[in-house]
């Protein structure tokens, strides 16, 4: 008989999420009273918990135990009053004996239209980001464009990582102080890496307190107003040149004119961008935005 941790049976049993505390095999352990009150039945095993969706459940508890860390996962399930789309976390935890999991998860109805109520603002260009991160700074979700480092990778991760180094402190002051503030908006600019370079990131983070959901923060990423060097890169790319020389002679200017904006941040000329679709036959929205195709 596997002991489960009494500081975890505490833990569980006093959030307002729906817990549970499962084996490696998907046994039932231990359920906390919210579940417990919103199944109005007692349940064993994870199948009669999450139905259909218990093989991807069982998949992110080996993932957590294995990888020693949260594993975020998303599931639609059954209240007896329809389906509601299920958001949570696997925990592992350890026994003396073994590795066993906690589940933490809720109804994600209320918390998208919080989500939205943060987030519904009209973007202005396509490289626009939205971020939740929780309180040890992992991504539970975010949305990123296709130059984004992030883009097609699964959440979990620091948003750290696409921040350049010397920018680090910042970003840690930045959460610091929105944690003091909830509710209240810290914006700060950083260098953050992108598939096609280095660009100038304006970001927006915002702190929210919630026992039931979870403390979190909400990041909002944009491009700041001068782009620059994330559109030199593109040109580079475009012109399939290495140095900033070589740009300059393609575009008819001088070689200080290209270097003036990259180290002096100034916006790339129009007409810098322009002649460089004509010359290129590359997208616009790809080279202003770095979205979308490359080409026409």
């Amino acid at each position: 008989m596997i002991e489960v941790p009494a500081s975890i049976l505490s833990f569980i049993d006093l959030t307002n999420q729906y817990g549970l505390v499962v084996d490696f095999s998907g046994r039932i352990l231990h359920s906390n009273p919210p579940l417990a009150g919103q199944l109005k039945y007692p349940v064993g095993r994870l199948d009669e918990v999450f139905g259909v969706e218990c093989g991807l459940i069982l998949q992110k508890i080996q993932d957590a135990v294995v990888r020693r860390e949260m594993i975020p996962f998303e599931v639609e399930m059954d209240f007896g009053n329809g389906i509601h789309p299920i958001y949570g976390q696997v925990y592992p935890v350890q026994t003396e004996s073994e590795y066993i999991s906690m589940l933490l998860f809720h109804p994600v109805d209320s918390l998208q239209l919080l989500e939205g109520a943060l987030f519904d603002r009209k973007s202005k260009l396509p490289t626009d980001s939205r971020w939740v991160i929780d309180k040890d700074y992992r991504t539970l979700k975010f949305s990123a464009d296709e130059d984004s480092v992030f883009f097609g990778r699964d959440p979990g991760f620091s948003l750290a990582e696409a921040v350049q180094i010397k920018d680090h402190a910042a970003l840690e002051a930045a959460f610091e102080k929105a944690a003091l503030s909830p509710g209240e908006m810290i914006t700060i600019t950083v260098d953050a890496r992108r598939r096609h370079g280095i660009c100038r990131v304006e970001m927006d983070v915002i702190f929210g307190a919630d026992v039931y959901y979870g403390d979190r923060y909400y990041v909002m990423t944009r491009p700041a107003v001068n782009r620059a060097l994330d559109i030199l890169s593109r040109m580079t790319e475009a012109y399939q040149v290495d140095h900033d020389k070589k740009l300059a002679a393609r575009l008819g200017v001088v070689a200080s004119a290209v270097s003036n904006v990259r180290h002096r941040n100034r916006e790339v000329p129009p007409a810098w961008i322009i002649q460089c679709v004509l010359d290129c036959k590359v997208r616009f929205r790809w080279l202003y935005g770095g979205v979308g195709e490359k080409f026409f």
